[in-house]
C-alpha cells in the first residue's frame, strides 16, 4: 500500500506544469549548447578559401 501511495505521489509530481516546464527548458538547454557557432563550418566539412569557389570535379562518376 505504502509502494502505492509513493507512486502516485511521484506521478503527481511529474505531470505539474512546473515540472514539465522545467525538463522542457532543460533538453532545450542541451540542445543549444551541442549546436555549433552561428557561421561555423558543419562538422566533417571541407575547408575552402573565402575568395575562391569550391571548384567541379571533372572525374567520370
Amino acid at each position: 500500500m505504502l509502494g502505492l501511495v509513493l507512486f502516485l505521489s511521484h506521478l503527481a509530481r511529474e505531470i505539474r506544469v512546473e515540472t514539465m516546464m522545467h525538463s522542457v527548458r532543460a533538453a532545450a538547454d542541451r540542445t543549444i549548447h551541442r549546436l555549433p557557432p552561428e557561421g561555423a563550418p558543419p562538422p566533417g566539412a571541407r575547408a575552402r578559401h573565402r575568395n575562391h569557389p569550391p571548384t567541379q570535379c571533372s572525374c567520370p562518376s
